[in-house]
């Protein structure tokens, strides 16, 4: 692989007081190659980092990815290919790098996947998911990631599979289960402690609003429909105000508005959107609600398998994969390991990176969680990445444990985290002298595990880190820890034969991570 650049824009004149000063301004044409000769990438650096129009390609030489960089972050709209040139999806981040608005998504063969918007890189509003032969699969609404509020799912001959409340992507109250005959079944899945599943109908049994109430007062995702059934309105409601992505629709299931609304002013182009709020609001009618009570068959077998089923599925779409590490990134990457080997150069380190300014230095142990000191490991089995199973207590009176708790999985492997594998691999020998048993845990959502580990292969180019991989579904291990948060915050625990903790550090952000050097000085102090 080689990279190749070409000087395009030359200097800015400046005038400062009575002199003059050239600042330079440098934009730079960029081009890497696979071996082979063909590009790999192709764009511009402004200043070291990736700007403006930008194209990724397979090693075939078709094009992957295109789209906008500013300072290094995707922005604007994007464009993900098939090595056939099909459009596998289109969509935009903002400002920030994350996903928003709307994004669709197709298979292989040009067939609709799936379609609907995200916030800040999380799902949110109405969703409608295909199955390969363009059936509509499901459909539903998120409320910043989460299933919320009512959803539907179908068999691949169009008809009902299921239909049901979520809150929190829980299902909660009675839902609806047919077979593939159309034979229907009902099932109770109860609800949290204060929770009530609402839905109001119309003399005929026509459901007109539904959503839930936390104490009383609605939460989540609450939909009104029209006399005919169909969708009328649909947002996030909290604190007594609506929220999120909101759309409209008329009698005939046509879209008459759709987007985020304010809180504290709801406005959507072409509809009365605080109406519709308030209509959502409105006292809730409890003869309403009663015309909905129906009484309740045992499960049968029938609703058994098929909701099994649904919960095999993933709930979301898996997030695309990054194109790449950035170009600044790789450049500095040598320096990255090397203060996760050593630890911090003085003035210099990526914790006054991300420091604000004006703040202390970092003092010493200011990450360890030193209250989970002698206790033990709040989980026993991690599941790898190639589907097999590791059980910690397999090293109860044989070896130590170090796991290390890398920051997520949202579409993209953080170039702090491959930096910190890194420097762990070349501490192995050591690690594997003094009987540790390293363990890698990557969080993320359970739909992003395949794209997860077609990046992390491609990031460390030899097909993975030196150590085993571990991938936690949604989050489960680093909620029993504590450590979640924009996915998790990076941690490393060392554990003793004796299978309790005896070292445990939290970053404070995304680049906060313990030397090597540290947890060796911390392992061979636990052999004295």
């Amino acid at each position: 692989m080689k990279t190749t650049t070409k000087l395009t824009l030359g200097l800015l004149l400046c005038t400062l007081g009575a002199g003059c000063k050239f600042l330079v301004n440098q934009i730079v044409d960029y081009t890497e190659t696979w071996s082979s000769g063909l590009p790999k990438s192709r764009g511009s650096l402004a200043g070291g980092a990736q700007s403006g129009e930008w194209t990724f390609f397979y090693e075939s030489g078709k094009p992957r990815a295109k789209g906008t960089y500013q300072n290094d972050r995707q922005i604007g709209a994007w464009s993900f290919y098939y090595e056939s040139g099909v459009v596998e999806r289109t969509g935009s981040y903002d400002d920030t790098g994350k996903r928003t608005g709307e994004w669709v998504m197709h298979y292989p063969d040009q067939t609709p996947q799936a379609r609907g918007s995200y916030v800040a890189d999380f799902e949110d509003g109405l969703w409608r998911f295909y199955a390969p032969n363009g059936v509509l699969e499901r459909e539903g609404q998120f409320a910043a990631g989460k299933l919320s509020g009512p959803w539907n799912y179908y068999w691949p001959n169009g008809k009902p599979k299921a239909a049901g409340m979520y809150q929190d992507s829980v299902r909660v109250g009675v839902w609806s289960v047919w077979d593939e005959q159309g034979q229907r079944g009902r099932q109770d899945f109860g609800g949290k402690a204060g929770v009530e599943v609402v839905a109001e109908a119309a003399a005929d049994g026509t459901v007109l609003r539904a959503g839930v109430l936390q104490n009383g007062a609605p939460t989540g995702r609450w939909t009104s429909y029209h006399q005919n059934g169909k969708l009328k309105f649909c947002c996030a409601l909290a604190a007594g105000a609506g929220s999120g992505t909101a759309e409209a629709r008329d009698e005939q299931g046509n879209v008459l508005a759709a987007g985020p609304i304010d809180p504290k002013e709801p406005k959507l182009a072409g509809v009365d959107a605080a109406a519709l709020v308030a209509e959502l609001l409105r006292p809730i009618d409890r003869a309403a609600v009663a015309k909905k009570v129906e009484e309740l068959q045992a499960p049968s077998p029938v609703v058994e398998q098929a909701v099994a089923k649904i919960e095999a599925e993933p709930a979301r779409v898996a997030a695309p994969m990054q194109p790449d590490l950035t170009v600044k990134q790789r450049q500095e990457m040598k320096s990255y390991v090397q203060e996760y080997l050593s630890g911090p150069a003085p003035g210099a380190s990526l914790f006054d990176k991300y420091r604000p300014a004006g703040a202390p230095p970092k003092p010493e142990g200011h990450g360890e969680r030193t209250d989970w000191y002698g206790k033990p490991v709040p989980f026993q089995k991690l599941r790898a990445v190639d589907g097999s199973e590791v059980d910690l207590a397999q090293y109860k009176g044989k070896k130590k444990v170090m796991i290390v708790v890398l920051r997520g999985f949202l579409g993209e492997v953080c170039c702090y985290c491959v930096a910190q594998t890194k420097a762990l691999a070349q501490s192995r020998e050591r690690l594997e002298q003094l009987g540790v048993e390293v363990l890698v845990i990557y969080p993320g959502p359970k739909e992003n595990e395949s794209s997860f580990e077609q990046a992390y292969k491609a990031t460390f180019n030899e097909g993975g880190p030196p150590y085993r991989v571990f991938y936690d579904q949604n989050l489960e291990l680093v909620t029993s820890l504590g450590i979640q948060g924009d996915l998790a915050s990076p941690s490393t625990l060392i554990v003793g034969e004796d299978g309790n903790i005896k070292f445990f550090y939290k970053g404070e952000h995304k680049a906060d991570r313990p030397a090597a050097k540290k947890l060796l000085q911390v392992i061979e102090g636990l052999a004295k």
